[in-house]
This record gives structure tokens, sequence and C-alpha cells, in this order.
């Protein structure tokens, strides 16, 4: 259990001391390192405090004020330790069985206690620590990581063996994110020992925290095999991602190893790793070690000098490790800035600062995924572009730009037209969600009916015979359903059926026709002997501008050898009109 009365009296004290006079209210400069012996709070090239002894990771506080982390390997005999990283100021207190502490955005902290997890919140700039009031659920070897917003993330082993993932906010909220149960495999077949390794949080364009989480696996009779993983777990979707590490995985006829040393975030938002890999025997394993980054779902190796990973800090410098040997060993830290470097300390084990301000962009979820691959924009709950055109939908002689985009939100599809007018208007319109399977990807613009202006065409789900096309039209400075007879068509084909539409002028007049090819009523086990073709006009009516009905015609034909759709009847298939795809 928490030492709650002495960690409540240490931040008193903490609290209870003013910081300097003009102290900013947060230190950009700021960041840490850790060795086998100490923990060091810098700022640039001045040390701001140091605390002898062994130490877990560092959090720092989302304002950037203050690093946190508890003591000791004993835990009966931890200690929290928090520190000003203005003043330097330490304060620390008994945390006894304490296991993990992490930052919850702003100046929050959370501390986990074990093995029965129970947490506490802590404002870092003073008050006493509670109970966060959560109903957690039952999980061994729990872990707990620093998020954004008000949050945490809480990992451990379900009762059904699985490795879930929980969103713990500071309201007590709980929020189940997903659950890792796929076993991977050694050489001889045996499942790899599941560890997981560092995890990097920050938020994408509409606030929510993103966690980039690093697995480990190792195997049971080579302690040296091993492979990693990178995953993305979104709670705002409830969903994980997984990513394609496969580049960095050594290549090698004997056991190799790959292991992710660190995550981190650049200033651009992109996702970083610092990766480790070889074979165990030594040999030449191809290119892995190095530097990597996050590219569409596939890591990208960007350096080949091994490295613990690299970070910017809030004041535009930028801390660099080298790995001159073994990791254990530790990295050399070097802070880059204006154009040069200082060396600030060897045998670093680890490094870190606080997370950029302010956070939150459009590429934290963009590379997760490839743009067209739907699997994965539904894990993200992000959108892509089905397709785009461009047409003159409002009549005003410039082209305007039309994109059918999909998205997904928490497992769930939909679809909408973006329109973006050529005098810089917007307007958007929801779509039915497009079928994921059977349903091609385009958008024309033609104009339908005749009066200067483009109606918009895009395929919006499947049919019975083919696929639905939805038509769309400028109305009162939006984007709406074409009002009439016909606001959608079928078009596609198969072995006994086919539909399509074309347009047609007549005089001063545009028509639309549909066509619709079924085999006859009476159709042998042997195949059709005729098929019939429904054919529908349409024009536009002069006062109203909808599209009216006017026309059906249907004749009957012979069925082709062994009952097949004879060519003439084949040839319906599509859309056959200017500024429309030749699709089929």
């Amino acid at each position: 259990m928490i030492a709650g009365r002495g960690l409540a009296a240490a931040v008193a004290v903490l609290a209870a001391v003013a910081s300097p006079a003009g102290a900013p209210a947060t230190d950009d400069g700021a960041y840490a390192y850790a060795t086998a012996g100490e923990v060091v709070v810098m700022r640039g090239e001045r040390v701001v405090t140091r605390w002898a002894g062994r130490a877990g990771p560092v959090a720092w506080t989302g304002d950037g004020r203050h690093a946190a982390f508890l003591t000791s390997d004993d835990a009966a005999a931890r200690r929290v330790v928090v520190v000003d990283a203005r003043s330097g100021d330490t304060r620390s207190a008994p945390c006894d069985g304490c296991a993990h502490v992490a930052a919850a955005g702003g100046g929050a902290l959370v501390i986990s206690t074990g093995p029965s997890t129970r947490l506490l919140a802590l404002d870092a700039g003073g008050g006493e620590p509670a109970e966060l009031a959560a109903e957690l659920p039952v999980l061994d070897d729990a872990e707990l990581f620093s998020g954004t917003g008000g949050e945490v993330l809480l990992s451990g082993v379900g009762r059904t063996g699985a490795e879930s993932w929980f969103r713990v906010r500071l309201d007590g909220g709980v929020t189940p994110v997903g659950s890792v149960t796929a076993t991977r495999r050694d050489r001889s077949g045996q499942p790899y020992l599941r560890g997981r390794g560092p995890v990097a949080a920050t938020a994408d364009a509409a606030g929510n925290t993103v966690y980039a989480v690093a697995g480990s696996f190792r195997g049971r009779d080579d302690p040296c095999e091993g492979a990693a993983e990178v995953f993305a777990a979104l709670p705002s979707n409830g969903s994980t991602v997984p990513t394609d590490l496969s580049a960095a995985s050594p290549a090698g006829a004997g056991a190799t190893a790959t292991e992710v040393l660190s995550l981190w975030w650049d200033p651009a938002h992109r996702l970083r790793a610092a990766v480790l890999a070889g074979a165990c025997d030594g040999t030449p394993a191809g290119p892995a070690t190095g530097e990597w980054v996050l590219e569409r779902n596939r890591w990208v190796r960007v350096s080949s000098e091994p490295t613990l990973g690299s970070l910017h800090l809030r004041s535009g410098s930028k801390l660099v490790t080298r790995l001159p040997g073994a990791p254990r060993n530790g990295a050399s830290l070097v802070l880059e800035r204006g154009g040069r470097g200082a060396a600030i300390a060897g045998g670093v084990l680890s490094i870190s600062a606080p997370g950029f301000r302010p956070p939150g962009s459009d590429e934290v979820l963009a590379q997760w995924c490839d743009p067209a691959d739907p699997v994965c924009l539904s894990r993200t709950g992000g959108s892509y572009e089905i397709g785009s055109t461009s047409g003159d939908l409002d009549g005003d002689g410039a082209a305007d730009r039309i994109a059918a985009v999909q998205s997904w939100r928490r497992g769930t599809a939909s679809a909408h037209l973006e329109v973006a007018f050529a005098d810089g208007r917007t307007s958007r319109l929801d779509l039915p969600a497009t079928v994921e399977v059977g349903v091609p990807r385009w958008v024309g613009a033609t104009d339908l009916t005749g009066d200067g202006r483009a109606e918009v065409l895009v395929p919006t789900g499947a049919g019975a015979h083919g696929v639905v096309i939805g038509l769309f039209e400028h109305v009162d400075g939006r984007v709406a359903r074409v009002d009439g007879d016909l606001p959608e068509v079928l078009v596609g084909g198969g072995a006994h059926g086919a539909a399509g539409v074309e347009c047609l002028v007549d005089g001063d007049r545009a028509l639309v026709r549909t066509s619709v090819v079924t085999a006859g009523p009476a159709t042998p086990p042997g195949g059709p002997t005729e098929y019939v073709l429904t054919e529908v006009t349409h024009v536009a009516d002069p006062a109203s501008g909808r599209l009216v009905r006017i026309a059906e015609d249907r004749t009957t034909s012979p069925a082709g050898e062994g009952g097949a759709l004879p060519p003439r009847l084949a040839g319906v298939v599509g859309v056959h009109c200017p500024g429309v795809p030749a699709v089929s």
C-alpha cells in the first residue's frame, strides 16, 4: 500500500515553496537523463538537480514544470520524487508498494500500486494525494503509462490471458482500448514470452490522446532470440492499430533479435523509434539497427547509427544519444543547439523531456495507415478520399472541386461529399456508408439536365445486379440529392443481367436513359432463352429543373449461345456520360 500520509506531507511542503519571481510558467529547455547511479534534471547545459540512486522512468507533467519518478528496486523501500524543473526544489516521500508514476496532462500525476492495482491522483504543484475512484479491471502484471488531457494508459493481463489496454481518466472513467491476443513464435515453434516496451503519447487534431506502444518478444529457450512490435492505442476510437515493422527485422539463418529501445514524437508530429537488431551469433543480419520513422504504417530507416533515441526540446534544442557499445553500458548524450553540440554525459540509459505545446495534428493519425487501407482506417477513426473530380456545379463558369470522403468512428463507417466552390465556399453532404466490397471508388461530374450546371455521380452502395450510383446537384448554395424521379441509378453486369445509364441529347433537350437487362420470365435449367431490356428515359422539367420520367420501353431479345447475353445488350453496362469515368 502507498504511504499516503507521508506522500501528502511531502507534497504539502513542495506546495509551500514559492517559485522564483518572474519564473516562466513552464521550463521550455528542461530535460532529464538517467544513468545506473543517478537521475539528473537539466536545463540546457546547466544541472538543475541530481538524485543519487536507481530510479524508474521519468514522467514529465504536461505543463513541463515537474519531473517525477520512483526510486529503489525494493518496492518496500520505494520513494516518489517530484522535482521542480525551474528551481530544482526536490521533495520525496515513502511510497511503499508503488509500481509506476505517470503524467496525465497539466500538473497531474497518477501513481499505481501493486499487486492489486490502486491508483492515486496527485497535483505535482501541491495538495494532498487522493485515491482515484475508478472501477479498475482485475489485471496481472499491470503497468501505467503517461497520457495527455486528463488521462493515463493502463495495461495488464486480464482473466482471459490477453494483454489488455484501458484509458483511465482523472474523473474515474475507465474505457477499454483493446486487447492483444495474437501469439508469435520463435524458430522452433515455441510461443515467445511477451513483454512491454516504451510508450509515447501525443494528441491528434481533435485533442484525443494517441499512444504509440512498443511490445517485445523473447525466446523461451534462447534468451537472445526476440522480436518487436509497435502499435497505436486509440482510446477515442476504442481500437489498436498494428504497424509494419518487418523492415527492421534482421534477416539471418540463425536466431535474430529486434528491440525497440525508445519511441518519440518529433516536432512534425511524426513517430520515430530507436531500434537495435542483429543476429545472435554476431554474423551480419541486414540493415536494421538505427533510427526509424513511421510512414503510412510502414517503418523506414533514416539513420544507421546506433542510438537510444533523440528528443527535440521545447526551446528548439535537440538531445542526441549515440551507443558506442552494448545498450546496458549506456550512451553518450549530446545537446545540439545553434549549430553546435555540447557533450552532456556518458553512460546514459534513458532520456526524457516535456512534450510539445500545443499538441495536436492531422499527421498524428495519418501516419498509421495506408490511405487506401479501409481496415486500418476503420481502426484509427481516420478518413480518406474515395475519389475526386471537378465540374461547374453552380453555373458560374468556374470549375468546383468535388470529393467523396469515407470516415470511421469507433468502427462505424460513414461517407460524405465535400465541395470546394471556386469562389471559396464549401459544402458537405452525408452519404450512405460506402460498401467495402464490390463498390468502385470514383466521383464524376456531368450536366445531366442541360442547364449548364454539373450534377455529381458517386457510387454509394451495392444493389442486387450492380453498383448503386447516387446523383447530387447544387441547390441554393449547397449540395443535395437530385430532385425528381431519378435520385440514383444502377450500373453493373453479370452472367445473366446488365444495367447502365446513358446521357443523350434530343434537340435542345438533355435526356438521361437508364437500361436494365434481365433474364426472361421463363428461364429453363440450362440458362435463359431470352432477355428483356427495359429502358426508362428522363428529362429535366423546364419549370422546376426536376428530372422527370417521360418514357419507358421494353424489348425482348433471344439469348446468345449457352444462354449468354447478346453483345448488344451486354454493351449497356456502365456510365456513358461525358465527365464520368468509363466504369462498368
